[in-house]
């Protein structure tokens, strides 16, 4: 039993979930999608200057390179489309461009570049140049056009990379009810990781935006305090809302909210492999997370729910060497312990750093046998007419844990530790 320190209370960041399960498996036709009342319609001010992107130009050549498939006005939830959405935010002016992947919409504005960022967003813009050649590398400013197209590119990244970790492409998911009914083994209801429809994500300026959506599309409750993880059960799709007005104003920061953006639509990919019957276990899925959002930057970090109070000093801590540190006398949480922690339970610090360090072992020692693990895990269990107990998923974990990773619990804590010890620096 390993020594665990007494638990602090103090603010945090959590994330208001309204996600809806879906219990039986839903044609991938069209027509059994939900619909906005407005699909098809253009806003009356379509031709505003400040809904011209300046670097597509609506050419379809050049919106084919960039990756899009539309701009403008989108379907969106089961009953809102990107239109109805623009009506409750009012006078916010809000752009939307539409990717292989994601339907994504923005009302962030211009933003001045950083100097102690200025390396990365340069970084990012040369990637981006290569879908958008009119965009410049070397500038002072980002555009609100710009911060979109960026957004939209970050985003794709983050789904190559789940599907790298999967080891799936868009051709492993069935895109007819005869395929999802032929498929062995499931893998979901439609072609976006498996579920029917792409994946929403809405990026605004001001916390009273998102609690106008968040009230009248999302949860009743949503009072703009949270970002919003949002599931749409007719069009088959699940969403991601967020601000950059959240973490004391910290997201306002490009590189910031980039990492935000990064673990949370991370989680909400993972909810939606093989359609969204049940999640990972926290331990897992936000470790996954968290590895991948400290790949953009290891300085900037978000996290789903924390005891203490965000200090500088803890934000630029080194992670390795704090697990190292803890792992070498001994005090850290159990594998039992933490592969049993539930969603929306406040953790301290120290303990988000143990998610992300045993998913990080996992990742690098165990890669195959992970990705065996993960598609396991998310298969449907075998019940009807209601969804799984948290207590089913934890069981069904102990089971393909023991199958595909070849150790149980204490076997993950007895390799996890050593290899810290002979991978993490000491300082």
């Amino acid at each position: 039993m390993h020594r665990l320190g007494a638990w602090k209370r103090f603010v945090f960041l959590s994330v208001l979930s309204c996600l809806l399960f879906c219990l039986v498996p839903v044609s991938v036709d069209a027509q059994s999608r939900g619909r906005g009342a407005d699909e098809g319609l253009l806003p009356p001010d379509a031709d505003a200057a400040w809904r011209q992107d300046p670097y597509t130009r609506g050419e379809p050549e050049a919106m084919g390179v960039a990756g899009y498939t539309a701009m403008g006005r989108l379907p969106w939830g089961d009953d809102h489309s990107t239109m109805q959405i623009e009506e409750v935010l009012g006078a916010v002016q809000t752009l939307w461009v539409e990717t292989a992947h994601f339907r994504v919409g923005s009302t962030l504005p211009e933003y001045k570049i950083e100097k102690e960022d200025k390396s990365k967003l340069q970084s990012d813009l040369k990637a981006l140049k290569e879908r958008l050649p009119r965009v410049k590398v070397k500038i002072r400013e980002l555009d609100r056009w710009l911060r979109l197209h960026l957004y939209a590119m970050r985003l794709e990244d983050s789904y190559a990379k789940v599907q790298e970790l999967l080891g799936v492409t868009d051709a492993d998911f069935p895109s007819t009810a005869e395929e999802v009914a032929a498929a062995d083994p499931f893998m979901g209801n439609g072609v976006f990781l498996g579920l029917r429809d792409k994946f929403c994500v809405l990026l605004l300026e001001k916390r009273s935006s998102l609690g106008r959506y968040g009230q009248r599309y999302g949860n009743a409750s949503a009072s703009g305090d949270s970002p919003l993880r949002l599931g749409f059960h007719g069009r088959g799709s699940l969403a991601f809302v967020t601000t950059e007005e959240f973490f004391e104003g910290h997201f306002d920061n490009d590189v910031s909210l980039h990492t935000h953006l990064v673990f949370n639509i991370t989680i909400q990919l993972l909810n939606g492999f093989k359609d969204y019957y049940h999640t990972y276990p926290r331990w897992l899925i936000e470790g996954i997370a968290y590895e991948f959002m400290r790949e953009v930057d290891e300085l900037h970090p978000t996290f789903s729910g924390i005891k203490e109070k965000l200090s500088k000093e803890l934000i630029e801590s080194d992670w390795p060497v704090k697990v190292r540190k803890r792992v070498k006398v001994d005090y850290y949480p159990s594998a039992k312990s933490l592969m049993a922690w539930e969603q929306g339970e406040k953790l301290e610090f120290a303990d988000h750093t143990m998610m992300w360090s045993r998913v990080d072992y996992l990742m690098k020692e165990h890669p195959d046998g992970f990705r065996r693990f993960l598609h396991g895990l998310k298969a449907p269990l075998p019940i009807s007419g209601r969804s799984p107990t948290y207590e089913e998923v934890l069981a069904r974990q102990d089971e393909v844990m023991l199958a595909e990773l070849g150790f149980d619990a204490d076997g993950f804590d007895e390799l996890w530790a050593p290899w810290v010890l002979k991978n993490y620096p000491k300082r």
